[in-house]
């Protein structure tokens, strides 16, 4: 496959075998020259907050507090592990796809939160990217948007809304599709290598990173690791956060707790009751670089990229 690099994020990470290991192995192939990600809210940064008429969106306070100083459209109090892993490779923060005049000259974001794989749940978000392929191939022309795309990265991580949508209120059930889904990520990843040499493949487990905190979470900084920062009720998971009349999805809804903001977000591992905060994002960052096999699979990023020149890779865990 000669066309583009991969990471598909959280689930699956590819690069082109025929740079990274056909080549010289001391042989330094450069920067990483640009960065796309796929997927639902984990690494949404704005998306939603440009389709009109969208009720999923976080463009509210208190998200995007702790970096930005204002909402961004990003579910979490800072940056997604999309802005960390583009900040690690020297490049901007990149745009959402819908962002008028925007500037994908590093890449492209099109994660936009509620998005999932079915037909009645996805984005579109693969014809964006060719809207996006085709304005390179006009204004590069076609040999360097293919170079371009061999030295880029792609980044996925899609599914959990699908599954959320389909094992409502059942947590067993989620648990097991979940378990399913992920095996079948696994086998996906192994068929794809199999199929496209060219491609280098990793799946990346946030789970297991999450167990480890919950184990001893003074240990990895955190004060509170069970309750999220923004909500209400038990675990302030039974009330979303923020203004739901602004970005809740479901109209009729009615508040039963009492909403809070903690002060402090960096102290917790959860921002809301489905998105890390910032502290907790860098955290599983920093895992997936120098993590173990139970981590990434089948290897972690740090090994992933080490034939880039790698400008800012963050420190160890």
């Amino acid at each position: 496959m000669k066309v583009i690099s991969f990471i598909l994020f959280f689930l699956i990470a590819c690069l082109p075998l025929s740079q990274a290991i056909r080549s010289n192995p001391s042989e330094d192939l450069g920067g990483v020259q640009g960065l796309f990600i796929f997927g639902d809210s984990a690494l949404d940064a704005g998306q939603n907050t440009y389709i009109p008429g969208s009720r999923i969106m976080s463009a509210v306070p208190p998200y995007g507090k702790s970096y930005f100083d204002k909402p961004t459209g990003r579910w979490t109090d800072g940056r997604t592990i999309g802005d960390f892993l583009a900040q690690a490779l020297g490049l901007p923060l990149l745009p959402p796809y819908l962002r008028p005049g925007a500037n994908f000259s590093s890449g492209v974001n099109f994660a936009s939160a509620g998005a999932g794989l079915l037909d009645e749940t996805n984005a579109h978000q693969l014809h964006q990217f060719r809207n996006v392929i085709d304005g390179y191939k006009r204004v590069k022309g076609a040999d360097s948007t293919t170079q371009f795309l061999k030295s880029s990265i792609a980044m996925f991580s899609i599914g959990a809304n699908d599954i959320a949508n389909n094992a409502p209120g059942n947590s067993l059930l989620f648990q097991e599709m979940l378990e399913t889904y992920s095996n079948a990520i696994q086998n996906l990843a192994i068929k794809i290598h199999n199929d496209y040499r060219d491609l280098n493949i990793v799946t990346l487990n946030p789970t297991t990173v999450v167990l480890t905190i919950l184990s001893n979470p003074d240990k990895y900084g955190f004060k509170e690791a069970e309750k999220a920062c923004c909500g209400g009720g038990p675990f302030n998971a039974a009330e979303f956060c923020a203004d739901v009349d602004k970005h809740d999805w479901k109209p009729n809804h009615k508040n039963k707790y009492q909403q809070s903001v903690c002060s402090n977000p960096k102290d917790y591992l959860y921002f809301d009751s489905n998105h890390f905060t910032e502290a907790g994002t860098w955290m599983m960052l920093k895992n997936f670089w120098y993590g173990s096999y139970a981590v990434a699979k089948p290897s972690n990023l740090s090994f992933f990229l080490s034939r880039f020149t790698i400008p800012n890779p963050p420190p160890k865990p």
